[in-house]
């Protein structure tokens, strides 16, 4: 049996259905976890890491359907699950894959990068290319594609608006963004938290515009489409959401038109592919293109401005680019503090930027 979403999707969906109407919701659990294991993974149908995600699914529908049978469930370990020797191999992949690209990263002309980032998104913004607009600023704020895409629900069911993620308005801050419910966020265990753009002070009111555009609710309406012709003559383009896909068929023709590639100086043989928009971000932030204030040491400011909790494996994990940008004058990049309040909301972590 080969790797299918579909296949996944059929097995979760049937699955869910035989347990709402099984005489013993315990037996046909074990049942299922047993066809599942067989079905997915003797031998394994595709990456390790995929079939990971796809557990992830089928257990999160589980725990939706049946809360108050979650606990025993797991207590019994009759859950449907990755076998153990997979989860230590995908594990071990994992951190492989890891080494390979801190040790040998994709070199990237940072200035370049954003450059052709900036020169691109005015114009995105004005033709409402909203995926596009979504791809552009993940290369420039140190924040998550969905904090700013209105058309997905978040792992928190929330949806992003202005009232999760805004530009922060302030006198004495500047280039700071204020994430008020964080995309992985799960019973409040992070907080409120302020990460920055990575753009020079003179292109802040673009920043601004650029969330305006993507928190507008009436961009909702707008369709989303997979056509060339339209995408290149700058029809306007609604945001991709959970139940519309269409968009990834236009992404190879996106980045033709927004040349990032002329940015890469070396691919060191890792995939062609950009989906390190994050990354470079934080890795700039790495590489002090804004000044850090004294007590931003190691890799502080990078687990402030990613939201990550002190000492999170995962930080290391977005530095994995090397890049040497040039240092941004006439500001510095500071830890909160003191609590800041925007849009009647109070940030205490995370890091902004102040003129110097």
């Amino acid at each position: 049996m080969s790797y299918s979403k579909r296949a996944f999707d059929d097995f979760r969906e049937n699955s869910i259905k035989r347990m709402k109407t099984a005489t013993s919701l315990d037996d046909e659990c074990a049942l299922i976890k047993e066809e599942f294991t067989n079905s997915f993974f003797n031998p394994p149908v595709g990456n390790l890491h995929t079939l990971h995600t796809r557990c992830g699914e089928l257990k999160k529908d589980i725990k939706i359907n049946f809360p108050d049978d979650l606990s025993r469930l797991l207590e019994k370990e009759i859950l449907p699950k990755m076998p153990l020797k997979y989860i230590i191999e995908r594990s071990e992949q994992y951190l492989k894959n890891i080494n390979n690209k801190i040790n040998n990263p994709i070199v990237i002309n940072a200035d370049k990068l954003i450059r052709l980032a900036l020169s691109a998104l005015d114009e995105a913004i004005d033709s409402k290319v909203y995926p596009e607009v979504v791809f552009i600023m993940n290369f420039l704020v140190a924040s998550r594609a969905n904090d700013f895409n209105i058309g997905h629900v978040r792992n928190n069911k929330t949806v992003a608006s202005n009232e999760t993620c805004h530009y922060i308005k302030n006198a004495d801050i500047v280039g700071t963004i204020a994430i008020l419910e964080h995309s992985k966020r799960k019973e409040n265990v992070f907080p409120n938290f302020a990460t920055i753009t990575i753009v020079h002070p003179k292109f802040y009111p673009l920043i601004e515009k650029a969330f305006k555009f993507l928190f507008d609710p009436a961009n909702a309406t707008i369709p989303c489409y997979k056509s060339k012709k339209k995408y290149l003559t700058r029809i306007s383009c609604g945001p991709v959401s959970d139940k519309n896909k269409e968009w990834s068929e236009m992404r190879s023709v996106m980045l033709k038109r927004l040349r990032f590639e002329e940015a890469i100086e070396n691919w060191n043989d890792h995939p062609k592919v950009f989906n390190f928009g994050r990354s470079f971000v934080a890795s700039c932030i790495q590489e002090k293109i804004i000044e850090l204030d004294k007590d931003l040491v190691g890799l502080r400011a990078v687990e402030l401005a990613l939201g990550h909790q002190q000492g999170s494996n995962a930080t290391r994990s977005y530095l994995r680019l090397r890049v040497d940008p040039a240092r941004i004058p006439g500001i510095i990049l500071k830890k909160v503090k003191e609590p800041i309040k925007s849009n009647g909301k109070l940030i205490t972590s995370g890091v902004y930027i102040s003129r110097k």
